[in-house]
């Protein structure tokens, strides 16, 4: 993780914003795993970091940060107000602020093409030092794709033997249509020894929808 800090401070050097998102091609890669404890080094060193929960499908950040799902995202955009007021202070990690994902709409894709989502991440770009949002897979729903395009810096999260070359190439193809800045990609869960390994098989029919459980 504090490799990846400081290969960040290169990546955002020339990023038009300090919002970063997370994303993966498929379930199961560990981005939320990483997008929580990424926030939480950075909060740790002395930044102002806010973490949203973009994954307006399922997201259960909340979870990891000791937060309660409450009002979040989905309020907000619809209300377009000011953002202090559905922000979480001070979670269980101090200096880390959050966002939750607040009621799971039945619309997601919809709701973030709404013109206050871009307004809303500009209002939150201007009052921490990193914004890092934890999206839904990419090959999964369109969302990933929408968030994207206002991020300064977007990263792909990959798991060791479970996303095939051919699926990584169209969740790439996909997030740079869509107009976001891919920086690169985290390999997650690689095993010291990697020799000798082939990949299984796949499906590219993601089951991710709309799950409403707190």
């Amino acid at each position: 993780m504090r490799s990846l800090r400081t290969a960040l401070q290169f990546a955002q050097f020339d990023a038009r914003n300090n919002i970063l998102m997370l994303t993966g091609p498929a379930p199961g890669v560990g981005k939320s795993f990483i997008a929580v404890n990424l926030a939480a080094l950075m909060a740790s060193s002395g930044k102002r970091v806010l973490l949203i929960d973009g994954d307006l499908r399922r997201g259960y950040l909340h979870r990891y940060v000791g937060a309660a799902r409450g009002r979040g995202l989905t309020e907000l955009i619809r209300s377009g107000g000011d953002a202090g007021e559905f922000i979480q202070p001070d979670t269980l990690v101090k200096g880390l602020d959050f966002i939750p994902t607040g009621e799971l709409p039945p619309n997601a894709a919809e709701l973030l093409l709404h013109p206050n989502f871009e307004q809303v991440l500009s209002q939150l770009s201007s009052r921490y030092d990193h914004v890092i949002v934890d999206t839904p897979p990419v090959l999964a729903v369109t969302d990933p794709a929408i968030i994207g395009r206002y991020a300064g810096v977007t990263l792909l999260v990959l798991r060791f033997g479970a996303n095939p070359p051919r699926e990584v190439e169209m969740a790439i193809k996909q997030l740079r249509q869509g107009g976001g800045t891919l920086k690169g990609v985290i390999f997650n869960d690689l095993p010291l020894n990697t020799a000798g390994y082939a990949y299984g098989k796949y499906k590219y029919a993601y089951q991710y929808e709309y799950a409403p459980r707190q």
